[in-house]
């Protein structure tokens, strides 16, 4: 009997609400409005944990039994004049819809959900008007707005125009003046002034999605339950992920390409000739002193994005290590005591790696233990390819056998290049490659028999 008093009450309430509403409409202004619809959710939310609900269908049924939805079909005969209704068979009920499956499920979460608040909607469009008045007096001030609540109000326009593809092509117009340029310089092309505008760009793009995301939930949060669903800016995210993906690259480029004349003297190097092994070589010098040069700047204009910044390391090094490899191969031929300077050189090169994200700090910081890993790793294979270059075995079987071991991963395209580096005659390098392919297969034959053995005990 309560709950049944309290929906009679809600009922009474909107009614009488909609009249006084519809004779003072002039009177009503955004804060007397957002003031009483925030109210009367309340009381429904009240209400909503109070009671079962159980009275609200036949509440529900009675207003759609005495709501007789009017046709809108210009062409459709008044009911009652088509000359043809006669002929025409009754028709089949029609399944309810889905907006009307929502609208029962959404009662069925909170029953007393807009039961007093809906006679606010057909005013809703004067809080929209107070938002344009704001909008447009907040664009002529000179001051730009960088705070949360003023981007919230420009992103309704700018997401808008995203949506509807309009303002898709300025992002990608400034994704396109990023790729500017000639990258296969090898002199490095940015100055300080560059990579400073760079980073300024990727921190603003980190926060325009770090935004974008947050708006995303609020929005969620403020619309019905049905909608939310349909609340989706991840296209916009994505587009500055984008953004940030590439002020990465060029940071990354333009750091591989300072090194790039490094790397082409540690490939002519006559390392045949080489006499003693000394202190580390002057490419590795030239190297880490451009780590020096650049790691601090970038690790100081990217303050504010220490996680883009050890991305921007860890895609640096990868890219560099693989490149180091790659420009090793040309060194050929090696003799032992080139091979062992080239070994010195690697392990420095190695350490400087390691201590990359740091370099140029006062306090020392300890690099994530994914980035460590992958250093370790890189450099670890190129020592052990010059380590199987400095092989002095006795016999074919024994230096393939140790070339196995320490390089388990690799294929015959590799053992080739590493003979090249070795000296060793074309003549030799078949007979040792016949070598090496016939123990791959030998060893894939005993691991296959020891897999099966193990099943099928």
């Amino acid at each position: 009997m309560s709950e049944r008093i309290a929906v009679e009450f809600c009922l009474l309430t909107r009614n009488e609400l909609t009249k006084i509403m519809a004779k003072r409409v002039n009177e009503i202004d955004v804060k007397l409005l957002l003031f009483t619809l925030q109210k009367t959710t309340q009381f429904e939310e009240l209400l909503s944990r109070r009671f079962t609900g159980a009275s609200m269908e036949e509440v529900i049924s009675s207003e759609t039994s005495s709501k007789k939805i009017e046709s809108t079909n210009p062409f459709e005969e008044p009911h009652g004049k088509n000359p043809f209704e006669e002929d025409e068979e009754p028709e089949k009920p029609i399944p309810p819809t889905q907006t009307q499956l929502t609208t029962a499920e959404s009662l069925t979460v909170s029953p007393f959900h807009g039961l007093i608040s809906r006679c606010f909607e057909s005013h809703l469009n004067i809080f929209v008007d107070s938002q344009d008045k704001s909008n447009n007096a907040s664009s002529m001030t000179p001051v730009l707005p960088m705070s949360m609540s003023s981007l919230t109000k420009d992103f309704t326009r700018e997401l808008r125009d995203l949506s509807s593809g309009g303002a898709a092509g300025l992002i990608q117009n400034f994704q396109s003046l990023l790729k500017e340029g000639d990258m296969s310089s090898t002199s490095p092309k940015y100055n300080k002034d560059d990579i400073a505008r760079i980073c300024t760009i990727l921190t603003t793009a980190e926060y325009c999605l770090e935004t974008t995301q947050q708006l995303e939930g609020k929005l969620k949060e403020k619309v019905q339950p049905a909608l939310a669903d349909k609340v989706d800016l991840g296209s916009e995210q994505d587009l500055f992920g984008s953004v940030i993906s590439q002020c990465i690259q060029l940071l990354v480029a333009d750091l591989e390409g300072a090194c790039e004349p490094a790397l082409v003297t540690m490939a002519k190097t006559a390392w045949q000739t080489w006499e003693s092994v000394g202190d580390q070589s002057q490419y590795v010098t030239l190297m880490t002193s451009q780590f020096k040069h650049y790691i601090p700047f970038i690790r100081d204009c990217l303050t504010s994005s220490r996680k883009y910044f050890t991305q921007f390391c860890m895609r640096f090094v990868n890219a560099f290590m693989a490149r180091f490899v790659q420009q090793l191969y040309k060194c050929k031929p090696v003799g032992v005591v080139g091979a062992e300077q080239l070994l010195l050189d690697t392990h420095m090169l190695k350490t400087a790696l390691l201590d990359l994200p740091s370099v140029g700090s006062q306090v020392a910081r300890k690099p994530p233990a994914s980035y460590s890993k992958m250093v370790v790793k890189g450099m670890t294979r190129a020592e052990m390819i010059l380590k199987v270059v400095m092989d002095a075995s006795d016999t074919n079987a024994k230096y393939v056998a140790h070339y196995m071991r320490l390089l388990p991963e690799s294929d015959p395209s590799e053992f080739q290049k590493i003979l090249d580096m070795k000296g060793v005659r074309r003549s030799e390098q078949q007979i040792l490659v016949e070598i090496y392919r016939s123990q791959q297969t030998s060893q894939g034959n005993k691991e296959d028999s020891s897999g099966f053995s193990s099943v099928a005990t």
